[in-house]
């Protein structure tokens, strides 16, 4: 699973304070006029928060973080006009991050001593995130992009068009003549011009994919025609790309098209992953590495001594304090999270794979 790297610096950050912990979920809309109640909403669950704390936790533990997050509510522009689908807001006193999701979320309004992570890390389990790149012979469109929706977006260090860098082009060069052998000869020169220059841009892709996919820790998708695909997996020698492709270029696909074609691609791989850590779990059971009963890992986890926690998340819980606090102890210790919503089960169910 890859996760927003601020998420491990947040629980890290929180290890020794005990102040409250606020957990906010909620959808919210890219465009008008359905963002006009995102702050609505957002208020709605603030008061939610408030009664929670107020509750719970003495004022001067809380009122400081609790300004900051109500000071949302009118930045109409600076805030609310970037949503996308969903909205995560984790506050305390020592940081306030802000996570911005290609999916709705169940709106949540939770206060407790550690984060409630659970929904969050399902979101990043369930999304196979990938960088979409949209190949034509001389130029290229980044997306970022899951098996439910996709962004446009623009690298600064990566060129999107063979002209931005090369200057010796002569794909253009008018050598041809009225008729006969002369223009059939300045063609084919023409032609085979052109394949040396696509060559060489995706020579130069390849390179800026390869450390584009290791610095933000996802695999590359290519769309395009499958002649470009061909050329371009001939050319290239990085490992970072995903075997299966999007055979058609998306530019002029419309949106709904270009989301049903990542559906078609990604969920066969997102079930795979799923399918892994299953294999995973029976494997560890066989090797008496496995834990089942919440308070044994509890135990365990403040031991360090889990490799993966795993969760199927169901529609209730009755450890749901005590999952969060898993979790924290996970993150601090270094192991790794799985949290897989679990839509034929309702309860959740957490496994613990150790180290010893």
């Amino acid at each position: 699973m890859t996760v927003d790297k601020r998420l491990p610096r947040l629980v890290k950050a929180n290890e020794e304070t005990t102040s409250p912990k606020i957990s906010i979920y909620m959808t919210t809309h890219r465009a008008a006029p359905e963002n006009q109640q995102d702050p609505i909403r957002y208020e709605n669950l603030l008061n939610e928060v408030k009664t929670q704390l107020e509750t719970n936790y003495p004022d001067s533990d809380w009122q400081r973080t609790f300004d900051h997050l109500s000071k949302l509510i009118d930045e109409k522009v600076d805030f609310w006009q970037k949503n996308k689908e969903g909205l995560v807001i984790l506050a305390s006193d020592q940081l306030i991050e802000i996570f911005r999701l290609r999916q709705e979320q169940e709106e949540i309004a939770y206060v407790g001593d550690y984060f409630h992570l659970v929904p969050l890390l399902a979101y990043y389990e369930e999304a196979f995130d990938v960088i979409l790149a949209d190949i034509a012979k001389d130029q290229v469109q980044l997306y970022l992009a899951d098996q439910y929706s996709y962004e446009p977006t623009e690298i600064d260090e990566i060129k999107s068009s063979f002209y931005d860098i090369y200057d010796d082009n002569d794909s253009e060069n008018k050598q041809t003549t009225s008729r006969g052998q002369g223009s059939i000869h300045s063609n084919q020169s023409k032609s085979a011009q052109v394949e040396r220059d696509r060559d060489k841009y995706f020579r130069y892709l390849d390179q800026e994919f390869d450390k584009l996919a290791k610095e933000v820790e996802r695999k590359i998708l290519l769309a395009g025609t499958k002649e470009n695909i061909a050329a371009f997996k001939k050319e290239s020698s990085s490992k970072v790309y995903l075997d299966t492709a999007i055979e058609q270029p998306i530019s002029g696909e419309n949106h709904q098209r270009i989301k049903a074609l990542l559906a078609e691609t990604l969920s066969p791989l997102a079930k795979d992953n799923v399918k892994s850590i299953e294999d995973n779990i029976e494997e560890a059971r066989g090797a008496s590495l496995l834990m089942e009963e919440v308070e044994d890992i509890q135990l365990a986890a403040k031991e360090g001594r889990i490799a993966e926690l795993v969760i199927f998340y169901g529609e209730t819980s009755t450890y749901a304090s005590l999952i969060d606090e898993l979790i924290h102890q996970t993150i601090i210790n270094g192991g790794e999270i799985s949290v897989i919503p679990a839509s034929s089960v309702s309860e959740t169910s957490t496994y613990a794979l150790l180290r010893y």
